[in-house]
């Protein structure tokens, strides 16, 4: 009896491996920098509202830790900015960078508002126009970057603790609109 295999039955010519995407010394070292954002937001997370008052000395853990994951994070986009540009998107890969080093770098909150409105307003500009692996490779660098730039701007942007979050001005409700009491003793079920 005599067997059939698949090869009988199917091509079993081998296709050359597709090379993917090859990333210029930008790209790579910009992919490093995204991979050094999650620890730096972790820290700014952790550290936000902290006034400083009744002082705890474990407190000062964190304070080390954020400052070690800013430095990290600024010598990492100093590299990506030191790289020459050698092909389509790095030019955008670089005015990333150049944001971010200003938003971690600046002490008017003005400035990081005005840089925060220009990246949610202006989004459509961060799109390499490449449209193969290299392109789609750039995209989703700067697609993660500003996601996790916007991330970044909200923490270090938070008020103060001694700042109230529940008032905000022109937000007067008329004691005639349904409130959340209202709306849950309507879903209640009458007994």
């Amino acid at each position: 009896m005599e067997m059939i295999t698949m090869a009988d039955n199917s091509n079993t010519t081998k296709f050359p491996r597709s090379e993917g995407a090859k990333l210029s010394p930008i790209g790579s070292a910009f992919s490093g920098f995204l991979g050094t954002t999650w620890p730096l937001i972790r820290a700014e997370r952790d550290l936000s509202g902290f006034c400083g008052l009744g002082w705890d000395p474990a407190v000062d853990a964190w304070i080390r830790d954020a400052e070690r994951a800013h430095d990290v994070t600024l010598g990492t986009l100093k590299e990506v900015i030191a790289k020459p540009v050698s092909q389509e998107g790095d030019s955008l890969l670089r005015m990333a960078a150049r944001i971010w080093i200003r938003v971690m770098q600046s002490g008017d909150p003005a400035e990081v508002a005005d840089l925060y409105h220009f990246i949610v307003a202006k989004q459509h500009l961060f799109r390499a126009e490449r449209r193969d692996a290299v392109g789609n490779a750039v995209n989703r660098l700067l697609e993660g970057s500003l996601m996790r730039l916007q991330i970044y701007i909200k923490i270090i942007s938070r008020p103060g603790p001694d700042e109230d979050w529940a008032v905000v001005s022109g937000t007067d409700i008329s004691p005639d609109e349904p409130n959340a009491s209202i709306a849950e003793a309507e879903l209640e079920p009458i007994s």
